[in-house]
């Protein structure tokens, strides 16, 4: 097993202790949690596409591979509206909300041919991508659409700061310190597919593109670790509760 390798094995097994931490320690947290859920769910299933590539694998199952691309469009309005309910207690509302998810709908139907084709076709088509030459709308729309949205994160934040700086609780400065953390964290993920897109110049696009694959995958194994430090408090405080008992 090559360190590539180790990376992506590593991020899926982080990626499932931390989806597995949100279901047994915060069924009760309710909407905020799902978001924050789904959000390693994605990032783990990216790790898994990536291992699966980086192995050979993908080739037996090019249906994953196409399954995954419209899922790069979702973490921005996931990362979005996690803020916004933890600053706001917003809920999520499927009436005005879905429109968040426009574009990775858009994604999904602009595949229907590729999940529609023979496996031998589907071979092709991913081939043909992975090698560079993907739709000419692909990357900008992800670069653009990521941006849009690590701008409406931002605005949240400041406005969020002003709340915490009205209130001056503990519990709410030390929230604010993660959601910063938590973005800026998504702010890699959306750097480093900006590099690979302005890899499209260079000959060698393969060292982006494993970069990349790597970044995410570090992006989530980060992610893991702060919110399981983060988290430890409370965890500590329901075994200490138990042993009370």
């Amino acid at each position: 097993m090559n360190p590539n390798q180790l990376i992506f094995s590593g991020a899926i097994l982080m990626g499932l202790a931390a989806i597995l931490r949100l279901v047994l320690g915060f069924r009760k947290n309710g909407l905020c949690c799902r978001f924050l859920g789904l959000y390693f769910l994605l990032f783990t299933l990216f790790s898994i596409n990536n291992l699966l590539i980086e192995t050979g694998g993908i080739q037996s199952w090019p249906i994953f591979w196409g399954s995954i691309l419209p899922l790069y469009f979702v973490p921005a309005p996931l990362i979005y509206l996690y803020v916004r309910s933890v600053s706001t207690g917003k809920v999520f509302t499927p009436k005005s909300d879905w429109i968040h998810f426009i574009p990775a709908i858009f994604s999904i139907l602009y595949l229907l041919p590729f999940y529609l084709a023979a496996k031998a076709e589907k071979l092709t088509i991913m081939e043909t991508f992975l090698a560079g030459a993907e739709p000419s709308y692909y990357q900008p729309a992800l670069i653009l659409f990521g941006l849009f949205y690590l701008l409406l994160i931002l605005a949240r934040l400041a406005a969020f700061k002003l709340d915490v700086e009205k209130s001056q609780t503990e519990d709410n400065k030390s929230m604010f310190r993660w959601l910063v953390f938590f973005a800026a964290l998504y702010t890699m993920f959306w750097f480093g597919n900006s590099i690979y897109f302005i890899s499209n110049s260079f000959p060698d696009q393969q060292i982006f593109v494993r970069l990349k694959n790597i970044g995410t995958s570090i992006t989530l194994i980060v992610s893991v670790f702060a919110f399981l430090l983060n988290t430890r408090p409370q965890l500590l405080q329901k075994l200490n509760r138990k042993q009370i008992v």
